[in-house]
């Protein structure tokens, strides 16, 4: 059975790039903002600028490669 496991945390704009490249590859993911979900839930939650990326655990292998091109770049 998969499930959603984070790969990555970074900035909106990495995340971003990551999440595009993914999707390229035919990798779904998923992107959590935990400070704009505080900040709706009415109280704080998390740095500003801080973004998870999270995708499908079948995917993993797979992703993290993409994953460390970018980093390395």
């Amino acid at each position: 059975m998969s499930s959603l496991i984070k790969i990555h945390t970074d900035t909106e704009i990495t995340i971003a790039r990551m999440k595009a490249e993914l999707y390229i590859n035919g990798i779904s993911s998923l992107v959590k903002n935990g400070f704009q979900a505080g900040v709706s839930a009415g109280f704080g939650g998390g740095p500003p600028d801080s973004r998870e990326l999270y995708i499908d655990s079948d995917d993993m292998e797979k992703a993290t490669k993409i994953i460390q091109q970018i980093i390395t770049k």
